[in-house]
């Protein structure tokens, strides 16, 4: 979802730099929201990410078979979680946009900015939440290889993010 609400938000070329640029592909018009993303698109690219994840994960932790598929039953579960949380947090600050467009009383304001960082305190939660189940089936090493790796693919995924926009807006 936050790949989605990132590419989502890529600026709009100037009139001059668009003219320049040739017939735009379905991946830009969808970006530019000609394209409505239906539910299934949006599944199948969620699928894709989550097989692409547990991929790079079963590599970068070196996982077993057995590991694996005692291991990946709970990181499924911590990424529904997580998944839903960053769901609520966007449809949180989709509020409070709303509430500063129509120039909402602070009152209002002040309570939508308290749930947005109770949500935020909750996604940040999660790993420690997660951490002991986690442990069960991973050894310290690969405990410190996934948390590294949680920032080092959200880092990753952002750089893809921030090149696409950029190829996007020439």
């Amino acid at each position: 979802m936050l790949l989605l609400y990132v590419a989502e938000s890529v600026a709009q070329p100037i009139p001059r730099e668009r003219e320049l640029q040739r017939e735009p592909d379905t991946r830009t018009r969808l970006r530019q929201g000609a394209l409505p993303v239906s539910p299934e698109q949006r599944a199948r690219f969620i699928e894709r990410l989550r097989q692409f994840r547990m991929w790079k994960l079963t590599d970068r932790l070196k996982l077993s078979e057995e590991q694996s598929m005692r291991f990946f039953p709970r990181y499924n579960r911590y990424q529904d979680e997580y998944f839903a949380k960053a769901q609520e947090l966007q449809s949180q600050l989709q509020t409070l946009r709303e509430l500063e467009a129509r120039k909402a009383p602070d009152s209002e304001i002040d309570k939508q900015i308290e749930k947005i960082l109770n949500t935020r305190t909750e996604m940040s939660g999660l790993l420690s939440k997660y951490t002991k189940e986690f442990r069960e089936v991973l050894s310290s090493q690969q405990m410190v290889e996934l948390v590294l790796f949680e920032r080092d693919f959200l880092d990753d995924m952002n750089r893809l993010l921030h090149r696409e926009r950029a190829d996007t807006t020439r």
